[in-house]
């Protein structure tokens, strides 16, 4: 299925899990060209992912794209994020005649379109973008859109809350990795249907909207907590929505609420008789 073929008005994580993260593995080829997307948040990251690259020997060239975003040199003036990474890069060993810089984008598609200015005298048959990973379909997507016959060559830079393995354990508050994943996602669907990206196909993905999710975790021993012998099962409640509420705790009735999920721990015993007589 086709991002712009996406109809779902709420995503589960599986969803975005799809959407957002799938098919964008490193596959280690090199290129003459890095191009590094700028975030204020994420900087040492994608600057730190950019250098090893560069001494790798995967990149030889460095293009870093940011514009002005709330980035203070050490006299605290306010610099473009391109020049700011130029700085760390060049604080780690990158030679500045290696180093491109954009400093006027603002958004995505600006970093691509400047950038590709800076070296559209070349003949180049790939680029390497270095971004983070859940903003990394995205930027391949515009890349593809303008020049369908390059080679976008994907790497990774790990924050350890937004990548692909980790961003659904956060609730989704202000720039934490659920929201951040969340709103790639929909971004995504949004830009393939205003045929501003490329069409990306999404592999095994299903429209229709899910009903309730039980999904049995096993059993735990909560002894330690209350002093009952009981067997504890942790069963998550997954709602079309995506979102969760925590619930009772354990028999005692304690509970939580959450933005991120819904968590039921019940006695095992009552938990057979509930799923075998419903």
């Amino acid at each position: 299925m086709k991002l712009s073929e996406i109809t779902k008005e709420i995503l589960t994580d599986d969803d975005i899990q799809k959407i957002v993260y799938e098919n964008v593995d490193d596959n280690g080829k090199s290129s003459i060209y890095g191009l590094v997307f700028g975030n204020s948040m994420l900087i040492n990251e994608r600057v730190s992912t950019a250098v090893d690259a560069y001494k790798n020997n995967r990149i030889k060239k460095i293009i870093f794209s940011g514009g002005n975003n709330g980035i203070s040199n050490q006299d605290n003036d306010v610099i473009p994020e391109a020049i700011k990474m130029k700085e760390l890069a060049i604080e780690l060993g990158v030679s500045e005649e290696d180093i491109l810089v954009d400093d006027t984008s603002s958004n995505s598609f600006e970093n691509v379109e400047n950038s590709f200015n800076l070296i559209c005298n070349e003949n180049i048959s790939s680029i390497a973008i270095i971004t983070s990973e859940f903003h990394l379909k995205r930027c391949m997507a515009i890349i593809k859109q303008k020049f369908p016959n390059l080679e976008v060559i994907l790497i990774s830079s790990k924050d350890g809350f937004s990548d692909g393995n980790n961003w659904f354990l956060s609730d989704n508050t202000w720039n934490s990795g659920r929201s951040l994943a969340t709103y790639e996602a929909n971004l995504l669907i949004r830009y393939a249907k205003e045929n501003k990206i490329a069409d990306i196909d999404i592999l095994n993905f299903k429209n229709e909207e899910q009903k309730h999710q039980f999904h049995d975790t096993g059993c735990y021993d909560c002894s330690y907590l209350c002093g009952a012998h009981l067997c504890i099962r942790t069963i998550f409640i997954r709602r079309g929505t995506g979102s969760y509420f925590r619930g009772p705790e354990h028999s005692s009735g304690i509970h939580t609420r959450s933005n991120s999920r819904i968590i039921y721990r019940l006695p095992d015993r009552y938990y057979h008789r509930r799923r075998n007589n419903p």
